[in-house]
């Protein structure tokens, strides 16, 4: 029982942890009798990512996800979890053949990619589902050092056309001095403006990629619904001020 200051922390065991490709019956469903809000932290020695809950009112049944390449472990990573029993799901893994997973509900497909960026692959539903995606390990940009990715996907619907954006603190990191950000298409034939001018027309699962420099900021503007990912690149290197950071994978809200 909570009041307006509360939190609550459920450890989750790493026997529920997702390894490999296929389905697991390892879902949890988290219910109030009021409005809360939820995070999920993926916490581990020396990699950590924390990705904000969509509630069930916020999932659909269109996505397309933002992941990364170069890294460890088993790589680039996309989950569906299935909210209702016989939910049906194509799934169009960047340059792979589509196919078709069924889903009851509080089950979840998750798809490893190993070196294989995801970054717009294709997830379609007939139901509603929650949609996660990331890396075991990513070293954004190529550099290092390699940490964990996760995020909550936004359903496509729920995208926006125009974006605003401002670096991280961890920008000021050298040599790097920068965060990455990639525009993902979600309809073919999307003209792409950054900073009011035309970089890029993208077909749906295509993205444009650009660095965002330190003290910062940009707008993006397209001609359709776009995902919008920013990335915290790895601290091999100096911060300005001391310290040093690790990748992190952010959707950035319209």
């Amino acid at each position: 029982t909570l009041d307006a200051n509360g939190f609550y922390n459920l450890g989750i065991s790493t026997t529920y942890a997702q390894s490999g490709t296929g389905i697991v019956n390892t879902g949890f469903e988290v219910s109030s009798s009021q409005a809360i809000a939820g995070y999920f932290i993926n916490r581990k020695g020396f990699t950590t990512d924390m990705t904000y809950l969509l509630d069930s009112n916020a999932l659909g049944k269109n996505y397309v996800v933002a992941s990364m390449s170069t890294g460890a472990g088993e790589g680039s990573q996309m989950a569906v979890h299935a909210v209702q029993d016989n939910t049906t799901v194509t799934i169009t893994p960047k340059g792979s053949a589509a196919f078709n997973v069924v889903l009851n509900a509080g089950e979840t497909y998750k798809y490893a990619g190993g070196t294989n960026d995801l970054t717009g692959s294709s997830i379609v539903s007939d139901k509603n589902v929650a949609v996660f995606s990331g890396h075991e390990c990513a070293n954004v940009g190529g550099v290092p050092y390699c940490d964990n990715l996760l995020e909550q996907g936004i359903p496509t619907e729920k995208l926006s056309t125009n974006y605003l954006l401002t670096a991280s603190k961890g920008a000021d990191i050298t040599p790097q001095n920068r965060d990455l950000v990639r525009v993902i298409a979600t309809a073919d034939n999307t003209e792409v403006k950054v900073g009011g001018v035309v970089v890029a027309t993208l077909n749906r699962g295509e993205f444009h990629e650009f660095s965002l420099v330190e003290s910062t900021g940009i707008q993006v503007e397209a001609s359709a619904p776009v995902a919008v990912a920013q990335y915290l690149v790895g601290g091999n290197g100096v911060r300005v001020n001391g310290g040093g950071t690790d990748p992190a994978l952010s959707y950035v809200p319209g």
